[in-house]
């Protein structure tokens, strides 16, 4: 115990010495440097730390740098996901940013199905689009999205379950093209090709892999058979069926 003592009072001389230095440059790293999307710049992480230019840090002690005031600043733009800032060894401000990631973009309710005014996340977060990039995700629509703020209530939770399990399965995600929602939940896809559209049914977790399972007959084994523009529809609703028109 008394070892500790001594290392402690080290530490803490060490840690007192670091908040006299000054801020020699800053240091920033988006996505542990291998961002999938460029949603945000390093250009914009560095305009919010410094407001703008109106608060620069390089030059300034290191304890009179507010580090949660600059993480909540460069929080504040909305696809930033969590942000880290620490005063680093070398004598620079380390910002590590992380973005949300996409799975899907929601399409305005102005009627207008060419605008998209929207991202879902992974997590559930409805997050704005990016000057900078475009995601290519699958489209939703429908009225259960209407003023929809963030996919956090428990009804929520299948539809999420079922977009995420599309993103991630490279054939289906190639594949449907656009997810429509009505509002007591029932899911419609508008898929890339082969017919003009999928009745799903309901997003329950237990029966994403027979719905899919079938889906996979279709295309794999029916619609070589008849023609890919043979049917119009298909549904999957129902247990043990696929209903072709």
């Amino acid at each position: 115990m008394l070892g500790v003592l001594p290392l402690l009072l080290v530490i803490a001389y060490a840690d007192s010495k670091q908040g006299y230095k000054t801020c020699k440059g800053i240091e920033i790293e988006i996505d542990g440097g291998n961002p999938e999307n460029y949603f945000v710049t390093e250009t914009d992480v560095k305009n919010l730390l410094l407001d703008n230019g109106h608060d620069d840090v390089v030059g300034v002690r290191f304890d009179k740098i507010d580090l949660k005031k600059l993480e909540n600043r460069v929080l504040s733009n909305n696809l930033v996901k969590n942000c880290q800032v620490a005063r680093g060894l070398g004598g620079d401000l380390w910002v590590s940013v992380t973005q949300y990631k996409p799975i899907a973009r929601l399409l305005s309710e102005s009627g207008n199905n060419s605008l998209a005014d929207f991202y879902v996340a992974a997590d559930g977060a409805i997050i704005s689009l990016s000057d900078h990039y475009t995601s290519r995700v699958m489209l939703v629509s429908g009225e259960y999205f209407k003023n929809l703020k963030r996919m956090n209530r428990n009804k929520d939770k299948d539809l999420l379950s079922l977009l995420n399990y599309i993103d991630k399965d490279d054939f289906w995600k190639a594949q449907i093209a656009q997810v429509e929602v009505s509002q007591d939940g029932e899911i419609d896809f508008y898929p890339q090709m082969g017919v003009k559209k999928i009745a799903f049914g309901q997003a329950l977790p237990d029966e994403f892999e027979i719905k899919f399972k079938k889906l996979k007959i279709f295309y794999t084994k029916i619609l070589p058979t008849k023609g890919i523009d043979f049917y119009s529809s298909v549904s999957v609703k129902f247990q043990n069926q696929i209903v072709c028109e």
